[in-house]
């Protein structure tokens, strides 16, 4: 995109504020895991990457060790159309199970999906300390329930938690879905 999604306008609010507005109206937990220098808003908890670009799984083994809740719901920055019927669908059918991801046009939706906190903190560190930050590694040592399209749109009709953020034709589309106007073009990448 060129520049930090998570600060792009939304409407009133960034992406960031958007996506954690919309999660704490399903979690009362909710631990914000950022990168080093991100700026972030404020009254949020926080747990932060020892440095930038470590990816998702630094972030989730950072937030289950903040997490008080037997479950947590992984969610991106750059996802502003987020339904909340969703957040309770994958977070209730995780239950019994060590992660639930929905797969989404053959992809794994692996950062907006639900997690046993136990089972990443006992997965995830190892991986970590050998190198290995990648969420589908961690998947592979989970007792994880997949979710396909048919049964995500039980609590999602139309898929729109899904709507990606990574261009600037992605951004203004999703803009375009929630009835907003482009406020701020992203400047695009050199």
């Amino acid at each position: 995109m060129g520049r930090d999604k998570a600060s792009l306008p939304f409407g009133p609010e960034t992406l960031l504020e958007r996506v954690v507005r919309i999660t704490s109206s399903v979690v009362e937990d909710v631990v914000l895991a950022a990168g080093a220098s991100q700026t972030v808003p404020p009254g949020m908890r926080i747990v932060r990457d020892v440095r930038d670009g470590l990816g998702p799984l630094p972030a989730l083994v950072g937030a289950a060790s903040a997490a008080q809740a037997d479950y947590l719901f992984l969610v991106a920055c750059d996802t502003p159309l987020l339904q909340p019927a969703l957040i309770r669908f994958l977070l209730d059918r995780a239950q019994g199970w060590d992660a639930c991801v929905p797969v989404v046009g053959g992809m794994l939706m692996t950062t907006c999906a639900a997690y046993r906190t136990q089972a990443v903190k006992a997965t995830g560190g190892p991986l970590l300390l050998a190198g290995d930050a990648r969420l589908r590694a961690l998947l592979a040592g989970l007792r994880t329930h997949y979710l396909n399209e048919p049964v995500l749109r039980q609590a999602d009709p139309q898929l729109l938690s899904f709507t990606p953020c990574n261009t600037p034709a992605e951004y203004e589309h999703a803009l375009a879905v929630a009835g907003l106007a482009v406020s701020e073009p992203p400047t695009p990448a050199v």
